[in-house]
């Protein structure tokens, strides 16, 4: 008998992960540096860019093949969350785990699973968005009629700090929400590169107004291994 497990959803980078209100029990905690936010006024100077590009690049992260470790960084005023992260996809099958939990794509359908007492249970299948219907929807948010962000180039210290590591060969956009009263999949703002090579995120840092998500790639391969699409349970 399968189990429902209720949790949230949040978007990493460009991958639906899970809420890290579920994954604190899972997490280290250290004191975190305050952080600080570029204003409108300043990415104005170096923008607005057209969408075209970034969502040619956002819609190959969700159909390119890949496997790749990382971690997911949460900064909250002096508490800091740190949990595992493992994104693969291998044609009509993929994975985004964080943690102990994962969501399982397997085709047209997709499963939430969770390691629990050393079991991994798992959601009935239920139907899973398709690339096209992801990339629409990160285009509305974009380019529609009423656009609740906009693009540019990121800021030298903003492209310095999420081209750490395997970042530094990627292509990186600074997204920002024009409409505070609107809500979307990138907060307040995001600055979001994709490896060059793969297609994937390579690293996303996201930013709200009560704290700071990052997420880092520290590996990344083209070549997908039947075990990269299981999950761990980290």
């Amino acid at each position: 008998m399968t189990k429902r497990i209720p949790f949230g959803l949040i978007v990493v980078g460009a991958v639906v992960l899970p809420s890290l209100a579920v994954l604190g029990l899972w997490a280290t905690r250290s004191p975190a540096p305050p952080t600080t936010t570029p204003t409108a006024s300043t990415l104005a100077v170096l923008g607005p860019l057209e969408p075209a590009e970034f969502l040619t690049a956002y819609k190959r992260s969700r159909t390119s093949d890949f496997a790749a470790d990382g971690q997911l960084t949460r900064n909250r005023g002096t508490e800091q969350t740190v949990v595992f992260v493992r994104q693969a996809r291998d044609g009509p099958r993929a994975i985004d785990e964080v943690g102990a939990i994962a969501i399982i794509k397997d085709g047209e359908t997709l499963r939430r699973c969770e390691l629990i007492e050393g079991r991994v249970l798992c959601t009935d299948p239920e139907p899973a968005p398709t690339a096209e219907q992801e990339t629409a929807a990160a285009r509305a948010l974009l380019a529609g009629p009423d656009p609740v962000y906009e693009l540019y180039e990121p800021l030298p210290e903003d492209k310095a700090q999420a081209t750490e590591g395997l970042a530094a060969s990627s292509m990186c956009w600074t997204i920002l929400q024009t409409d505070p009263t609107k809500s979307g999949l990138f907060g307040d703002e995001t600055t979001l590169c994709f490896d060059l090579d793969t297609g994937a995120v390579a690293s996303r840092v996201t930013r709200t107004g009560t704290a700071t998500e990052r997420f880092e790639a520290t590996s990344l391969r083209s070549d997908v291994l039947p075990a990269d699409l299981e999950p761990t349970g980290n």
